[in-house]
């Protein structure tokens, strides 16, 4: 018994780390060059299947920082506060963040 309810936990663990993972499609990618006060990296706009509106995620060319997960118009806060080791790792993130809403408070009320 002890042993189905333990399995069945784990099953249920893997089967919604699945699920999360791959919940945004990637848009469109290009390069932001360096200039004064702003660092070159290559930027990928993904949309959330979570979310409505887009994110970018960062990869700077300058440094080993990762990657990071920034909403539009929010540029100086990277969602969650940190910067992620992976892509993936920053998409996920950024798609299932408690710190974002819809979309941001003035944009859900233009929809």
């Amino acid at each position: 018994m002890k042993k189905s309810i333990c399995f069945a936990i784990v099953v249920t663990l893997l089967t919604s780390a699945a699920a999360q993972a791959g919940n945004y499609t990637v848009e469109r990618s290009f390069h932001q060059p360096s200039a004064p006060n702003v660092r070159a990296a290559d930027i990928t706009v993904i949309k959330c299947s979570t979310r409505y509106g887009e994110l970018w995620i960062y990869d700077y060319n300058d440094s080993s920082v990762g990657y990071r997960a920034i909403e539009p118009g929010y540029w100086a806060s990277p969602i969650g506060g940190q910067n992620y080791s992976t892509f993936a790792g920053a998409g996920d993130a950024a798609c299932h963040s408690l710190a974002l809403l819809p979309m941001n408070m003035h944009e859900f009320q233009r929809r």
